[in-house]
């Protein structure tokens, strides 16, 4: 595959070897690596290339950790077990007490056997009866949005500077009661209002707030419900201990009399013994969770491994709740089945807002981590209506609601990372408008601060949005989307007008903007060539362009780069060359980055020698294509007027041996002389360059040899009979038979059309028709018969093996876009036909 960037400079031949092109792969590198292109080569548009295919990511098989929140669920399938257990001896001893007891010797049982039997059946009845209750309230407890903790710490603050040591005490009671229940119970300062935070009327109670019985202020708050049934439990259980250990300790059932009383110290024995059982494994069950939960601290080691902040803290114990009350209300191993990325989007998909945000949060997080980001966005995206969900909350543009919104953003541009999910994200109907949703340019800022207010972050956004186009268009069928989207496009350009006060955030926004322009217009085939006419049809696209490629003060961020890519990409249609050259200034700013010469007052150079090269190898090809087969681009250029030289062809000339620029400059004046069509005179200034060429065409090979051998074919058409002998006078050692040898081996050294110099042959008969119209004679003269035998042969080769990819000057991908005016084989028709039978 050939380089993407031309060698900087030609390369010559020393001692029968070609020197290694040192500065190809470093431009390679640099510019793939600096311009942001992906998994997206930048090609050269004179050379054909193969369309790339797209390798699915290879999985990787290793053993990975065991996921943080199998502690949680290990830890609630053993508290079930114990539940379970306590609970079934719990149900034995009331069947035992009521059927038994109460049944069989409710009228034999002693006073005081009667009541601690009716005592240890309600105590244990109102414990069962608090436990299936709790849990339900601790899920409550849970429901604390990141809305409601970011408005109470403002509240906080604010009363810490007015109401003095009343607000320090007040902050460091929350704060002692955050460190004891771990749970950040922040909605404690909050008001029974009749308005929402986001300053709409509220239509539901908050749960949380709601006064079981009125006029009893705090205290029957449903908040504290799940600690008044943790203390009724405590208490029950306790009682229940107390009295059957007494009873079992006292043993004083009364005198078995008769066959009535029989059995009934046994049975007491045995009720007194299953209630002690049930109490205590209940009280077991308390301690291992206090045990894990207070002092070993379970939950917020997971919420560490998993690199979550304070305020997901919550949601990690919502999960605990959730797997415990699984394992104890179905099958024990229910709780086992559970796992955290799951439970996330099932409360991305609940109606209640909080749970939304908590769902969405947690799963952006779990994205952008690297120990956790394969198996989350593969969840993710094997889950439409997940995907929907998120998609849908793009839309969501009221400023109350941009931290879900950045959240599911954040997801989308981590999910459309791989092929298969870009496939999801876009057959999804209404995506890429979402998408479009994200980007607010200028003039969308304005229109949105007059409804919402100025309290946005709107550059986030439209850097989120434009990562996620970016990686959508890493897809070619995803470009036609993006470009039949409406309105987009002229978004996407939008964002990319800078100027030189240009804050850190709007150039990290136009970089962006100008990366995903870059793919769009680099797209291959019949896609591409719509998409360069859309974007070369809006009418600020090719001046926002310039205005990068003119302000020096942006030049560090290689903006400038990926406007002249751009510029290059869209020069491959003939509307967008003369588009391009009719806006004032392209071409002097291209010209001084080629020359290095100052812009704005300033030297233009790169960050470093690298860049610099790379700088001048862009503008030097995007001036070559702007300049091919356009006539009004060629005289726009040769009317532009430098310092110290009084023409563009002399400036052009006095760098054409340059290292750097030298294999740039052929290019641009073969098409001079092919294209301009200006006054002859001007033109022959090319024409005392022709020896030095003539040493060039010698000497290089590749695709520095195709450019010296097309600039010679073109300066011998201004060259006259009496000069064509001076020529091989003055170009050391170059004979009219070196010269027709060279080119023989030339054609030979490609019997079929190259990728890598696809015109090389072409050029190389043009250059051989050329001089033998000059002085046919003597050209041929100087040949013997054995290589004019040759030179026949070879031609006769070129004809059997001509290719389409010979009748075209420039390609987009493996298409053709600019098809020379004759075929080659006409060109080898006419060399036969100079050679007749001389």
């Amino acid at each position: 595959m050939p380089s993407p960037v031309r060698d900087a400079g030609l390369v010559t031949e020393t001692n029968g070897e070609v020197e290694s092109p040192s500065v190809r792969l470093d431009i390679m590198a640099t510019s793939l690596a600096g311009a942001g292109y992906e998994g997206r080569k930048l090609v050269s548009p004179f050379e054909p290339q193969m369309e790339p295919i797209e390798s699915r990511e290879s999985r990787s098989r290793s053993e990975k950790a065991a996921a943080p929140e199998k502690k949680i669920t290990l830890f609630a399938f053993r508290l079930a077990i114990l539940e379970k257990a306590a609970s079934g001896l719990g149900t034995l001893a009331f069947v035992w007490a009521t059927v038994v007891l109460l049944g069989g010797f409710a009228v034999t049982l002693g006073k005081v056997d009667f009541w601690f039997v009716s005592i240890i059946l309600l105590t244990e009845g109102a414990r069962i009866f608090s436990r299936s209750q709790e849990l339900e309230w601790q899920h409550e407890t849970t429901l604390i949005s990141v809305a409601t903790l970011r408005d109470s710490a403002k509240r906080l603050s604010s009363r810490f500077y007015i109401n003095g040591s009343n607000s320090i005490l007040t902050r460091i009671c929350i704060w002692f009661r955050y460190k004891n229940t771990q749970t950040p119970n922040i909605k404690i300062l909050e008001e029974n209002s009749g308005v929402n935070n986001d300053g709409l009327l509220k239509r539901t109670w908050s749960t949380s707030k709601v006064q079981l019985v009125p006029y009893t202020g705090w205290l029957s708050i449903s908040r504290n419900a799940s600690q008044m049934l943790f203390w009724l439990q405590l208490v029950s259980a306790s009682t229940c201990v107390a009295l059957s250990l007494y009873r079992l300790a006292r043993q004083d059932f009364g005198v078995d009399v008769g066959r009535d009383t029989k059995n009934r110290k046994a049975a007491l024995n045995i009720f007194y013994g299953l209630a002690l059982a049930e109490a205590l494994l209940f009280l077991l069950e308390k301690a291992y969770w206090q045990w894990k939960i207070i002092k070993r601290k379970l939950l917020t080691e997971v919420n560490a491994e998993y690199g979550f902040s304070r305020s997901e803290l919550c949601t990690v114990r919502r999960f605990f709740y959730d797997t415990y009350s699984r394992c104890v209300n179905g099958s024990v191993f229910d709780g086992l089945k559970m796992e955290f990325v799951s439970y996330s989007m099932e409360l991305l998909q609940s109606s209640a807002v909080d749970l939304q945000l908590t769902g969405a949060r947690v799963l952006s997080a779990l994205a952008n981590k690297d120990q956790f980001a394969e198996e989350t966005l593969r969840a993710i995206g094997t889950m439409r209506d997940v995907v929907e969900r998120l998609i849908e909350i793009l839309n969501w543009r009221n400023h109350h609601e941009q931290e879900i919104r950045r959240a599911a953003a954040e997801i989308i541009s981590k999910l459309v990372k791989k092929n298969q999910n870009r496939i999801r994200v876009t057959a999804i109907a209404g995506s890429m408008e979402s998408i479009a949703s994200l980007l607010y340019d200028s003039k969308q800022i304005e229109i949105h601060s007059r409804q919402y207010g100025n309290a946005y972050d709107y550059s986030v956004f439209s850097l989120l949005g434009l990562k996620i186009l970016k990686n959508l268009a890493n897809e070619h069928d995803n470009c036609a989307k993006i470009g039949s989207s409406r309105g987009l496009l002229p978004k996407i350009i939008g964002l990319t007008e800078l100027n030189p006060n240009a804050s850190e955030s709007q150039i990290k926004t136009a970089k962006l903007a100008l990366q995903l322009m870059g793919m769009l217009a680099g797209s291959t085939g019949s896609t591409g060539k719509a998409l360069r006419k859309a974007i070369s049809e809006i009418v600020f696209a090719i001046s926002n362009l310039r205005d990068v490629i003119y302000y020096r003060e942006i030049t560090a961020h290689r903006l400038q780069i990926l406007a002249i890519d751009i510029l290059t990409s869209l020069a491959l249609e003939e509307e967008g060359r003369e588009i391009i050259g009719g806006t004032g200034g392209v071409f002097r700013s291209l010209l001084c980055v080629f020359f290095m010469e100052r812009i704005n007052n300033n030297i233009i150079s790169g960050s470093g020698e690298d860049e610099t090269k790379e700088l001048v190898t862009k503008a030097g090809e995007a001036l070559a294509l702007l300049s091919l087969e356009n006539k009004q681009n060629c005289r726009r250029m040769m009317s532009i007027n430098f310092r110290d030289h009084p023409n563009l062809i002399t400036r052009l000339i006095s760098v054409l041996d340059d290292p750097v620029q030298g294999f740039h400059v052929a290019r641009i004046l073969r098409n001079l002389c092919a294209y301009a069509e200006a006054d002859y005179v001007e033109l022959r200034k090319i024409s005392a360059t022709a020896a030095q060429v003539l040493k060039f065409v010698m000497e290089q090979r590749s695709e520095h040899q195709e450019a010296a051998i097309g600039l010679a074919a073109q300066i011998f058409k201004f060259i006259t009979i009496s000069e064509f002998d001076r020529v091989f006078e003055e170009s050391s050692g170059v004979t009219k038979g070196s010269l027709i040898s060279e080119l023989v081996k030339v054609i030979k050294k490609h019997p079929r059309p190259s990728n890598e110099v696809p015109s090389i042959r072409r050029f190389s008969i043009e250059l051989l028709i050329s001089v033998m119209e000059i002085d046919r004679v003597a050209v041929l003269s100087s040949l013997t018969m054995e290589m004019r035998e040759e030179l026949k042969e070879t031609l006769e080769g070129v004809m059997e093996t001509t290719s389409e990819m010979e009748s075209y000057s420039t390609f987009s991908g493996s298409v053709g876009v600019s098809r020379h005016r004759l075929p080659i084989s006409s060109l080898v028709q006419s060399a036969m036909e100079l050679l007749g039978d001389f």
